[in-house]
């Protein structure tokens, strides 16, 4: 098996992230394209989810920055991390897709669609993460009581 170093890991992991800030600048002021956003970047996820995972058909896949936050930040795709990447991807977009109508009725959407897409990102980071520091489970914890709570308890 091959080992490949590919910054994809890093990209799937942090695009969600950075989507759902621009999802909450522009779904303060137009819902329309705030939903059009997030389905932009969760199809993306999807296309990148792909490519990674038939990269890592080949063998693994590593990426490291051993200088972020000093402690480093190491991703490592293996078979079965790659499978989870594009599954979760693939149920997010479904689930994003399902959510929009869902959601209409309800208030805070704006924020409920940018804890929903950025718990996309931590959640691919926990599949992706290379080491236990890397891991971004705790961010995955703090959002999913959020996205739990929906956020109609706290306003």
């Amino acid at each position: 098996m091959m080992e490949y170093r590919s910054t994809l890991p890093l990209i799937l992991t942090f695009l969600p992230m950075t989507g759902a800030v621009i999802m909450f600048s522009v779904g303060r002021y137009d819902e329309k394209w705030r939903n059009q956003i997030g389905i932009a970047i969760t199809v993306i996820t999807v296309l990148l989810s792909i490519a990674l995972f038939r990269l890592v058909l080949t063998g693994s896949v590593i990426f490291s920055l051993p200088w972020f936050l000093g402690f480093g930040l190491t991703f490592r795709v293996d078979f079965i991390s790659g499978l989870f990447a594009l599954i979760v991807s693939i149920i997010w977009l479904l689930c994003m897709i399902y959510a929009e109508g869902y959601m209409a009725h309800e208030h805070n959407r704006t924020r409920f669609f940018t804890f929903f897409i950025f718990t996309l990102g931590a959640c691919l980071g926990v599949f992706l993460a290379g080491d236990h520091l890397s891991e971004l489970s705790q961010p995955t914890s703090v959002l999913g009581l959020f996205l739990v709570l929906r956020w109609s308890v706290l306003a």
